[in-house]
């Protein structure tokens, strides 16, 4: 099977909304190791449910526009109780709120209250921003194009200047200059796709210091030692033109705080 007839059958309906590159590498991919037609699109669909289907609630993002809308049509910022529920419809923010106000703190003080950000694979993250009132740019990427158009009518309401563009981080690095860029959660996606990509990331990225964090717990909640196992991982590997400048557990994630030498 072609490689672009593949990418055009996975990407059909529900995986309509991935950014179009990201389908193309991992049809190729896939293509490369299997004979049949439904063999190849079946193990595309299967690597685009672990990256990101996996997170998300069926309907998170048309709830979630429909709460962008009430306030669009108010002319009004959103409300902390609306902002809290955009983020319950994504997992990742979602084990991250009962934490929300600690977790940001922490970050706030080791990052010295940057002013810009980046932030490759985003998800619903950049709809925090305002527990950093330091930031006023805010420059953002991700696979997932529904979560991109939401963040900008979400940015237009904040008055936060930034970008939401379609990025595989897995393959490129956004080119955009900031105080600090936030990796949550996002280096083991990377590395199962590409062992070592995660690192080789931070070194691109044209930041002084770096927010990075890790699941502690399964999306089941369960706990496998993943505390240890990624801590011993990120701090053994680090590259050394980095240094940890605080480390800390929050709720469900290991935190770190990393400043470029």
């Amino acid at each position: 099977m072609r490689a672009e007839d593949a990418a055009a059958a996975a990407a059909e309906g529900k995986y309509s909304f991935v950014f179009p590159g990201l389908v193309e590498k991992i049809s190729r991919e896939e293509c490369a190791k299997y004979k049949k037609d439904r063999d190849c699109v079946k193990a595309v669909k299967r690597r685009l449910h672990i990256l990101c289907g996996a997170f998300e609630n069926g309907d998170c993002h048309r709830r979630a526009a429909g709460i962008l809308e009430e306030a669009e049509r108010g002319k009004r910022m959103l409300s902390e109780e609306e902002l809290r529920e955009i983020c319950s419809l994504h997992a990742s923010t979602r084990e991250r709120l009962p934490f929300i106000s600690e977790f940001y703190g922490f970050l706030a003080e080791k990052l010295e209250n940057p002013v810009s950000v980046l932030e490759p694979g985003c998800g619903f993250a950049p709809f925090c921003a305002g527990l950093m009132p330091s930031v006023r740019e805010y420059w953002v990427s991700d696979i997932d194009m529904r979560s991109l158009a939401l963040i900008e009518r979400f940015f237009a309401l904040a008055g936060i200047r930034g970008t939401a563009e379609p990025m595989d981080a897995a393959a490129e690095a956004p080119e955009k200059t900031a105080d600090a860029a936030f990796l949550f959660k996002l280096l083991p996606v990377l590395d199962a796709q590409e062992k070592g990509r995660g690192f080789r990331l931070m070194e691109e990225l044209s930041v002084k210091k770096l927010a990075v964090s890790f699941p502690i717990r399964s999306l089941g909640g369960r706990d496998r030692g993943m505390e240890a196992f990624y801590g011993e991982r990120f701090e053994a590997g680090l590259p050394k033109c980095f240094e940890i400048a605080g480390k800390e557990v929050i709720g469900t994630e290991l935190l770190y705080v990393v400043f470029r030498k």
